[in-house]
């Protein structure tokens, strides 16, 4: 099918340019309503380019596929680009079966360094114009969610987020996890992956039949003085931290409170 827009003498096509339309209409029992449609457009992200003596040409296409939503509006649910990829605009994948894998990534070969992969991508603009990112933003999260009764919850996730200034070629990024926090209702950071190679622990609760090898200092939690250690710290029995005035590191202890080490 040659492009709507063919005309005498014929123009080349531009990208985002319609190749071909279908609409679907339904009786509604008063009217006929618009229920989905069907795009076939040049890919924006193609090459357009023309035949010569040895090469055919390419037009790089997408198909794109919008339905009606219960106001009749048309929303587009997805399309299949130039390199046959699916993108959708909400993606669902639900399975009935206890033992099925709703998602199921496979990779065959030989090359030792390959296996399945997922790329999760953000930025900011739109998917046509995509623009920088900026420090604090979420570049992806994957979360698990369990029924408690009455609905379903979140109940853990794991987020990467910018953790500073981007410039081209760098993006400093952290990794963070979060789990159920019983007094908020919500997910909260428990460890975080930052991108200055650090590792920040909300809480440490024990390391058992571990070796732990420390190739740089400790630093403990930094306060002035005991009144600001009272206004900011929730102390548990063995919780360290270092008075700056007093020079000193404290122990939280169960019977005395806060002991002073030396």
């Amino acid at each position: 099918m040659s492009n709507a827009l063919d005309n005498f003498p014929p123009r080349a096509v531009k990208y985002g340019d319609v190749l071909y339309s279908k609409t679907f209409h339904a009786f509604n029992g008063n009217t006929n309503s618009i229920s989905a449609s069907i795009l076939v457009k040049a890919d924006h992200d193609g090459v357009i380019r023309p035949s010569d003596a040895g090469f055919n040409g390419a037009v790089p296409g997408k198909i794109q596929f919008f339905t009606a939503n219960d106001d009749g509006k048309l929303y587009m649910c997805g399309e299949f680009d130039k390199s046959g990829r699916l993108i959708t605009r909400q993606h669902w994948s639900i399975t009935q079966n206890p033992s099925g894998m709703p998602l199921l990534l496979m990779l065959n070969t030989d090359e030792p360094g390959q296996g399945a992969a997922l790329n999760l991508r953000r930025s900011r603009g739109t998917y046509d114009v995509p623009k920088t990112v900026r420090s604090n933003d979420s570049i992806f999260k994957i979360s698990w969610s369990a029924h408690d009764g009455q609905s379903y919850k979140e109940s853990s996730s794991l987020h990467a987020e910018i953790d500073g200034d981007v410039a081209i070629g760098n993006l400093p990024t952290a990794l963070v996890f979060k789990t159920f926090d019983q007094q908020l209702g919500y997910p909260t950071d428990s460890l975080r992956l930052n991108s200055d190679k650090s590792l920040s622990v909300v809480s440490l609760s024990s390391l058992d039949h571990t070796s732990i090898l420390l190739n740089s200092p400790v630093s403990l939690t930094r306060v002035a003085d005991e009144q600001q250690r009272d206004n900011i710290v929730d102390p548990l029995p063995g919780t360290l931290i270092f008075l700056l005035n007093l020079d000193t590191v404290q122990v939280y202890t169960k019977t005395h409170g806060w002991k002073s080490l030396f």
